[in-house]
């Protein structure tokens, strides 16, 4: 998968957040992004997600206009927010079972189990989400954004709230997935913990990729 933003810009009022953010990669690529609170760093996952339009600029998924049809490349797109997109009132199961319906996953139940398993929540599969820890919320949305093999993993803070183990459980399925021939785009504050997988580090400041 071959990715090209151009000139992204995207305010909110009065408010730019996006002043014309260039990002090109490729499969087998991670691109880290760092910036401090309110850089901009989510506003740019979410444009790249297609979940959020930008003012200007355009997104060349192998050359296809991103926003022209973006349901069918959602589906190849694994995207972890800081909103983590869980239901509540489900359980840890119920809520991969919606995902995995959601996107047709193959393997069905067991690929559901699996990814509990991955994501050390098996014990914890039948309770529900509203009772959970930060942490073992994170690892479920973890688990949200991957169990559907994805070829592109959008990743915004994604170590946030996760103890050592977590963090070393998320680079280890990273590496995966670039193993695999996937991509990744990731959002830190600093790019320490993904130092050796990051093809480019990139800083986000004042609206612009620097």
């Amino acid at each position: 998968m071959r990715v090209q933003a151009r000139e992204l810009r995207k305010s909110f009022g009065n408010k730019p957040v996006l002043r014309g953010v260039n990002l090109e990669f490729s499969s087998g690529e991670v691109i880290c992004i760092t910036g401090a609170n309110g850089s901009g760093k989510s506003t740019l996952i979410k444009v790249l997600s297609t979940l959020l339009r930008p003012d200007r600029g355009e997104i060349l998924i192998n050359g296809e206009e991103a926003f022209k049809n973006p349901r069918p490349l959602r589906k190849r797109m694994g995207v972890l927010l800081h909103e983590p997109m869980l239901y509540d009132q489900l359980t840890a199961r119920e809520n991969l079972r919606y995902v995995s319906h959601i996107y047709k996953t193959n393997g069905g139940g067991k690929k559901i189990e699996l990814w509990l398993e991955r994501t050390g929540l098996t014990r914890f599969a039948d309770e529900r989400v509203r009772d959970f820890s930060e942490g073992m919320r994170q690892r479920l949305a973890v688990a949200r954004a991957m169990i559907h093999s994805s070829e592109l993993l959008l990743l915004d803070e994604p170590f946030a709230s996760l103890d050592q183990a977590g963090i070393e459980m998320l680079i280890g399925l990273i590496e995966e997935h670039l193993s695999r021939g996937g991509s990744a785009v990731v959002t830190l504050h600093t790019s320490g913990l993904l130092e050796k997988l990051s093809t480019h580090v990139f800083h986000l400041s004042e609206g612009r990729l620097r």
